[in-house]
């Protein structure tokens, strides 16, 4: 999952740098706690956007083990084998990673704002 993370911020940073000059992009390490692994630490991500209107955005994964389902739009996924979350404010993105040889590194994502609930 570590590999898939770096992989993943790699991308971020590929798609933002047409407007690296607005932003100021940081990387961290977060720890997470799972029941059946126990408390390890991970790499995160801070996107700042230094514009008029100065946002932050989060990008923390939330877990190896993603548990029951996860709603996106009008679909419902099992099966994820982690999750990212992306927030600034109370809005939220979720992107969801699949193993299956099928969706090998796949990803879903869902938006939710403040007093949404699933």
């Amino acid at each position: 999952m570590i590999d898939d993370l770096r992989r993943l911020f790699d991308q971020i940073r590929e798609w933002l740098a047409p407007g690296s000059g607005s932003l100021v992009i940081a990387e961290h390490e977060i720890e997470i706690a799972e029941e059946d692994l126990g408390p390890y630490r991970v790499p995160a991500m801070t996107i700042r956007v230094r514009t008029g209107h100065p946002r932050t955005v989060h990008v923390e994964p939330k877990g190896m083990r993603v548990v029951g389902v996860v709603g996106v739009g009008e679909r419902r996924l099992l099966g994820a084998s982690g999750r990212v979350d992306l927030t600034c404010g109370p809005s939220r993105a979720i992107l969801l990673r699949f193993l299956d040889a099928g969706r090998r590194n796949g990803s879903s994502s869902s938006t939710m704002d403040e007093g949404e609930s699933r």
